[in-house]
């Protein structure tokens, strides 16, 4: 007996009593129904256990009786992945990148101490080519657009982001798109550029802590925290903790005793980054020159002149030893 045993049974079982539901609205029913199953089965757990703390209660031990409310429990979550269409093999995976998830967090809120200097990097455009990631993505989920995706990857010029105008979408397809790229679980497998694994081996190398600093909306998508972690473990990354905040320099500035320095593809947070007084880079990846524009359009706006920003095409191009302490 295994798992996929496990799930056939509780399928056949389910068929017995309701067809598989076929729309949102149902799906979502019957997983209230079971969810309240749920709750009256965790109750049946605490009646076979001593937890009220000021009763005196005559209850023996029975630890089997406690294990077949704890299946009675399992079934009913198992029934509910089935309502939404996972495999045992779906629910098997998820299991170890939510651990893995769990073990983050847990590393970040109750063991990791950053005393000393720390960089703070982002992801996307930074060390992952999201671009091209995203764009393979649409190519396969609406071949209506893969003409128009063929043009772009062909283009002698490219920006870091794609907009719903690169794909002449509505503001509601363009929404959709995202919704979908963002449940799909794609992140996990967006390529890595090539400079990466060097960078981040010479940061731990002279004793700088990364800090892996995103936006990605992890408020409302929760999912996304475990496909960056699974994406981080896929490809063998070297960090320390990873943080979620719509304003980096806030964040940074707040958790970090000694932010030495920042790289980051979006000017916006560039520039908070260097308002706060932390030295800038602006990596701006495979950025040609946009049809009837010219190369200065790329150079750091005038109101960075006065403020600690570097524009940089590359990480090789950060001499991570000058913010070392060890060579001091």
């Amino acid at each position: 007996m295994n798992l996929k045993d496990v799930w056939s049974e509780q399928r056949e079982f389910n068929k017995l009593f309701r067809d598989h539901p076929d729309s949102f609205k149902h799906k979502s029913d019957i997983t209230q129904h079971l969810v309240l199953c749920i709750m009256s089965e965790l109750n049946e757990i605490l009646d076979t256990v001593q937890w009220k703390h000021h009763r005196r209660t005559d209850i023996r031990p029975n630890p089997k009786q406690t294990l077949s409310e704890c299946i009675d429990v399992f079934k009913y979550l198992v029934s509910i992945a089935q309502v939404w269409e996972f495999s045992e093999e779906d629910f098997f995976n998820e299991f170890w990148k939510k651990s893995m998830v769990v073990r983050q967090r847990y590393s970040e809120e109750w063991v990791k101490s950053l005393t000393g200097n720390s960089a703070v990097i982002d992801i996307d455009g930074v060390l992952c080519d999201y671009r091209t990631g995203f764009l393979d993505w649409v190519y396969e989920d609406q071949p209506g657009l893969r003409a128009l995706i063929n043009e772009l990857k062909s283009a002698d010029y490219h920006f870091s982001v794609v907009t719903r105008h690169d794909l002449d979408l509505t503001v509601e397809k363009w929404q959709d798109i995202k919704h979908r790229f963002r449940i799909s679980g794609a992140k996990e497998n967006l390529p890595v550029y090539g400079d990466v694994i060097h960078f981040l081996k010479g940061l731990r190398d002279y004793g700088i802590s990364t800090v892996l600093l995103t936006s990605r909306p992890i408020d409302r998508y929760p999912n996304l925290y475990g496909d960056t972690v699974s994406w981080l473990e896929k490809n063998q990354l070297p960090y320390d903790v990873i943080w979620w905040a719509y304003d980096k320099a806030d964040k940074a500035i707040e958790r970090l005793p000694n932010p030495v320095f920042a790289v980051d593809d979006d000017p916006g947070h560039i520039s908070k980054f260097a308002d706060a007084g932390i030295k800038s880079f602006w990596i701006c990846r495979n950025r040609g020159v946009h049809r009837g524009e010219n190369s200065e359009k790329f150079s750091p706006p005038r109101h960075y002149t006065k403020k600690p920003v570097t524009r940089i095409k590359t990480l090789n191009e950060i001499p991570i030893g000058d913010y070392s302490d060890r060579l001091r």
